[in-house]
């Protein structure tokens, strides 16, 4: 397919291909593109939530994602797996990306609730490392040297 650069081409270029994919419950654009940041040889950063599968499945799907996704927006793309990103990866997708596609939106609502949750509970952790390294840093500086 041809390059695809605006955000409402890529929108609809995800959103027609992702219908015929029973597996992709939910899709995001995210990234430079969504941010009005990107170069023209910026990726496309898309992250899907998929239907229940174990992990494995999942990350050969992501596998061919990347190939399909690449292939239908004609520029390299990064597709991630909502399911089993990391809670800050997920916050921040959430919190920055758009939806473009939803084919199940109870599933999404749902997963959105639960990732937020994951998030909020996590925050108090993150905060006592970012304290710690920052107290590090400020005491024997960056790469652990004065």
């Amino acid at each position: 397919m041809g390059d695809r650069t605006t955000f409402d081409e890529l929108a609809t270029a995800l959103r027609d291909y992702l219908s015929s994919q029973p597996d992709v419950l939910a899709a995001y654009l995210f990234g430079s593109r969504v941010a009005g940041k990107a170069r023209s040889d910026s990726d496309v950063d898309t992250a899907v939530l998929l239907s229940e599968e174990d992990g494995v499945a999942r990350f050969e799907r992501r596998l061919r994602l990347m190939n399909e996704v690449s292939d239908v927006c004609g520029r390299e793309a990064d597709v991630i797996v909502l399911n089993d990103a990391p809670p800050l990866l997920q916050h921040q997708v959430l919190k920055h990306g758009r939806l473009v596609f939803e084919r199940d939106r109870a599933a999404r609502v749902e997963f959105e609730v639960r990732a937020g949750k994951i998030y909020a509970d996590l925050k108090p952790m993150r905060r006592f490392f970012q304290e710690a390294l920052f107290r590090e840093i400020q005491e024997v500086g960056l790469g652990g040297r004065r």
